[in-house]
């Protein structure tokens, strides 16, 4: 340690001893140094920046921001890419405390707010609105979790109710989605989207939903009829033309070969239920069911005495005579008879989704063969009488109705072999980690560089230059003076006298050193 501050102290006090132009040299030098030094420094702890897997807007941003606040992480935002990018090191903490904080990828607003007890003199028109906003939020926000979504915006059409009229205004919802790339046509994420609105929104239907993407396309229209039709319809319709399609292609496969037909069926099915109740009586077949028989009889005396007068006195001979004469009587028979009439019920009810049309498309791959002026092979059509054969087998597979209105078409196409591609991995010199190690080596190698340039350029100057051997005084050297004995021995002398002079008074050969080197 000592003599590398011997060292620097003794370049110092050469330092002084140039002229103005060389020391001017070395301290821009120095200076350069410094500073590159300093930057090459920073430049190395610098951190790469990664971003977060949040879609960023002006609703997020504020609590996304005031999370990575709290937590001591650096960001920048980006607004033309609507990211916020952290340090490498610091990714998965950041994640982790925008998880914990409840911050989502979307609209922070949701139905929560609507447990705010203290929005005092709110009317029932702004606690409706506030609803409806929240359940946007909230719908939002469940859309944005479905893979290949990065953002979703709903916007709820929702009429009051008007109890005094039975005609009310059906709800409808609108959605714009930010997709990516690769999902913007994938049939499925937009059926789930319209059926997760409208089975979130009372008395909204499927048909009342609108979804556009973030290029302002119309996604709605790709959906058609029977992608209303409720999930148990759906899957059988799925079912039946996927039957039909491997009975086809197994029944095909020998005569084109494997994988050489592609196949499409699609079966019209009327799901209607039929319910029939028949009633028929048989008027020929009768029997007695019940039989009543009723019979009267009734019997009266002739009035006699005074009509209109009533008398207090005893009857006479003759009056009693009167009353023995004979008297008068009526009688009466009913009979009722009931039959049964044979009658017969029948009661059927059909619950089978019946076939309307079948439609069948089948393209086959032609034949190749060999040719024999390029060896090569090349592809060959199938003769007609092929293609008709293959027809007649798929009518006959299906069940084939002209009434009915079905369609075979079979199709022969060279098919092409595309490779599949695969998906590439990231490179290792892509990754994040790898550019953060990559930059420390750098630097130290820039570093280790400069330094080593800095010596060669400065420190090195200040060395003494090595005398170099005159060659008439080299040993052995042949010319017209050779050394003889006589001056080896005399010069043995001399260096002997030397080293007793240095070791008796080193201060004074020292000094005389010295005045050589000045002059």
């Amino acid at each position: 340690m000592d003599q590398s501050i011997t060292k620097v102290l003794e370049v110092l006090r050469d330092l002084f001893q140039f002229d103005v132009t060389k020391r001017i040299f070395f301290l821009v030098g120095v200076t350069l140094s410094v500073v590159l030094g300093i930057s090459l420094y920073h430049w190395v702890q610098s951190p790469i920046y990664a971003p977060l897997p949040y879609y960023v807007d002006g609703d997020n941003l504020s609590a996304i921001m005031q999370e990575l606040d709290k937590g001591g992480i650096l960001y920048k935002v980006n607004e033309y890419n609507h990211t916020v990018s952290v340090p490498v090191n610091d990714l998965e903490k950041a994640k982790l405390n925008l998880s914990i904080a409840g911050v989502s990828k979307d609209n922070v607003f949701s139905l929560a707010y609507l447990n705010d007890s203290n929005q005092f003199g709110s009317s029932q028109f702004l606690e409706n609105a506030r609803y409806v906003h929240a359940l946007e939020a909230d719908l939002a926000r469940t859309i944005s979790k479905i893979q290949g979504v990065n953002a979703a915006k709903v916007h709820l059409a929702i009429p009051q109710r008007n109890i005094f009229s039975d005609e009310n205004t059906k709800p409808s919802a609108s959605v714009m989605v930010n997709f990516t790339p690769g999902y913007e046509h994938d049939k499925e994420i937009i059926k789930s989207i319209i059926q997760l609105i409208a089975a979130s929104v009372p008395g909204l239907e499927p048909r009342s939903v609108v979804i556009t993407n973030q290029y302002g396309h119309y996604l709605s229209s790709i959906l058609n009829q029977d992608s209303y039709l409720n999930q148990e319809e759906l899957d059988y319709q799925n079912s039946l033309q996927m039957y039909y399609e491997r009975r086809i292609k197994s029944l095909i496969s020998p005569m084109v070969g494997i994988n050489k037909a592609s196949i499409s069926v699609n079966i019209d099915l009327d799901f209607t239920q039929q319910e029939e109740a028949k009633e028929a009586f048989d008027p020929n077949q009768t029997t007695v069911r019940s039989e009543q028989t009723l019979s009267e009889n009734t019997s009266s005396a002739n009035a006699s005495g005074v009509p209109g007068a009533l008398s207090n006195q005893a009857p006479t001979n003759k009056e009693q005579n009167n009353q023995n004469s004979p008297q008068t009587g009526q009688s009466r028979s009913q009979s009722i008879k009931n039959y049964e009439v044979s009658k017969s019920m029948q009661y059927k009810k059909s619950s089978t989704p019946k076939i309307k049309t079948i439609s069948v498309a089948v393209i086959v791959d032609e034949d190749m063969v060999l040719d024999k002026k390029t060896n090569k092979m090349v592809p060959k059509p199938l003769s007609q009488d092929k293609l008709d054969k293959l027809t007649e087998l798929v009518k006959s597979t299906i069940g084939f109705n002209s009434k009915r209105g079905d369609q075979v078409t079979v199709v022969n196409s060279v098919f092409k072999s595309e490779k599949i591609e695969t998906p590439t991995q990231i490179p290792f010199w892509e990754k994040p980690l790898f550019l953060e190690w990559s930059k420390q080596i750098l630097g130290v190698i820039l570093g280790f560089l400069f330094l080593l340039l800095i010596y060669k350029k400065f420190i090195a100057s200040f060395k003494p230059k090595e005398a170099k051997m005159v060659p008439s005084l080299a040993l052995g050297i042949t010319g017209e003076h050779q050394i003889t004995p006589e001056m080896m021995h005399l010069k043995e002398e001399q260096i002997k006298l030397l080293k007793d002079l240095v070791l008796k008074d080193p201060n004074k050969v020292a000094n005389i050193i010295k005045k050589w080197i000045a002059n």
